[in-house]
């Protein structure tokens, strides 16, 4: 055996800042891409603690709206307006916590809320367009009628 010390004089046995003697980073590990990592574990904006997917918020109360939106137009437009409107609202939300972390949501989860998005759109509109037709004949219908009232007097 050599009398050669393992590691050169003065340098800690971790190689490193010879205030910390393991040689490890104390604000967190580098990545191969050179970016820092949260100390304590993963980093919490990529994914959920055991890495897998999970789904967005209100998907499928975004899809189940959008239709309904749709389906109840029909009803004088105000269910469909209503239903229509939260679905793009929840939507929204949705969305952009999507585009904050995509890594982190399955894709089904994604393509049902952007369907629920295009659904309560088309039931807005045909809400609109209902409702607007509905005032329309009343508003023809009662001026016929009492056209027609005063006329008999």
């Amino acid at each position: 055996m050599s009398n050669n010390p393992p590691f050169p004089p003065n340098v800690p046995p971790g190689g490193g800042n010879p205030g910390n003697p393991y040689g490890q980073n104390p604000y967190g590990q580098q990545n191969p891409y050179g970016q820092q990592q949260n100390p304590y574990g993963q980093n919490p904006y990529q994914q959920n603690p055991m890495g897998m997917q999970r789904d967005l918020p209100n998907a499928t109360a975004i899809l189940v709206l959008g239709i309904v939106s749709i389906v109840t137009c029909w009803c004088y437009g105000i269910i469909g307006l209503g239903c229509g409107i939260a679905a793009l609202i929840m939507a929204g939300k949705s969305l952009k916590e999507y585009q904050q972390n995509p890594a982190g949501y399955t894709t089904s989860s994604y393509n049902n809320t952007k369907a629920g998005k295009v659904c309560g759109i088309i039931g807005v509109i045909l809400s609109g367009l209902y409702m607007l037709y509905v005032i329309f004949l009343f508003a023809f219908m009662g001026s016929m009628y009492s056209a027609a009232f005063w006329e008999a007097f």
